[in-house]
């Protein structure tokens, strides 16, 4: 109880930094860009408790920091100041209700991405996992979907990820 707590603070602090026009900011100094169809929600106790049960990590460390959706389909953003991508690394690959189709890793805009392609319960999830360029925090993306077309189009183009969190028109 007293994580959830916590993370609904922490939400909220984050919450209260100013935007730039049609922009969602997020970690501390990140930026998106969402699309056409995408809003970013508000994390209520239903988004928390979602995202502990089928995409938070068993490291204790992971903060929810925001959740999108576009329709059907959702992205929960989250970040640790202690954990690193090889740590999430090493823990999806022990954990048995995970289902990992692919990795891969990929650079952009002086950033280093590891993304992940893998089906979780009964969702299909491209997770990617970056650190922060200034302040080092990892940070982790999670489109989820029940569609794994619409999911892979994510994982297979990884510039369109990486246009969205540089805030590219």
């Amino acid at each position: 109880m007293k994580k959830i707590i916590f993370a609904l603070i922490v939400t909220a602090c984050f919450n209260s930094c100013t935007n730039k026009k049609n922009t969602i900011s997020f970690g501390y100094f990140e930026c998106l860009k969402p699309g056409k169809n995408e809003k970013q929600i508000s994390i209520t106790k239903v988004q928390l408790e979602f995202y502990k049960k089928h995409l938070a990590i068993d490291s204790g460390n992971l903060i929810l920091n925001r959740v999108i959706t576009a329709g059907e389909r959702y992205t929960y953003i989250s970040m640790s100041t202690a954990d690193t991508p090889e740590l999430i690394d090493q823990l999806m690959q022990t954990d048995s209700s995970i289902k990992i189709f692919n990795t891969k890793k990929f650079d952009e805009a002086g950033k280093s991405y590891t993304s992940y392609f893998f089906k979780k319960e009964n969702y299909y999830i491209n997770r990617i996992a970056y650190n922060e360029t200034q302040v080092k925090n990892m940070i982790l993306f999670d489109y989820l979907g029940n569609d794994s077309s619409t999911i892979a189009i994510f994982y297979k183009n990884h510039n369109l990820f990486a246009d969205k969190v540089n805030c590219k028109e």
